[in-house]
């Protein structure tokens, strides 16, 4: 019984497959994230205080841990300095970039 249920979902896995090859492709056609514009009051007004508030609050909190001194100790390392925090305080950084760059 429990080879003919599974012999059952390979056969419809195909058979499904089979379906979507046949259709023709994909019928939403992508477009560059760039040429999108949010403009409605819902989302708008969430993007416009991210890009006013959160980001910059993101970045002044980067800077005031020490994140970015951090990146700089890194790259010059010293006996008289460390580099000092968490292990994924680099991906803080990166993360608010990221945001940014969205």
């Amino acid at each position: 019984m429990r080879k003919l249920f599974i012999t059952g979902l390979i056969g419809l896995s195909l058979c499904l497959q089979a379906q979507v090859k046949k259709s023709g492709g994909y019928p939403i056609t992508p477009v560059p994230f760039t040429s999108v514009k949010v403009t409605d009051t819902f989302w708008g007004q969430r993007l416009k205080a991210s890009r006013e508030v959160t980001i910059p609050l993101a970045f002044s909190k980067c800077e005031e841990t020490g994140r970015y001194q951090n990146f700089v100790k890194a790259a010059h390392p010293s006996e008289s300095y460390k580099v000092e925090g968490f292990s994924f305080d680099d991906t803080d950084v990166y993360k608010t970039i990221e945001g940014a760059s969205y």
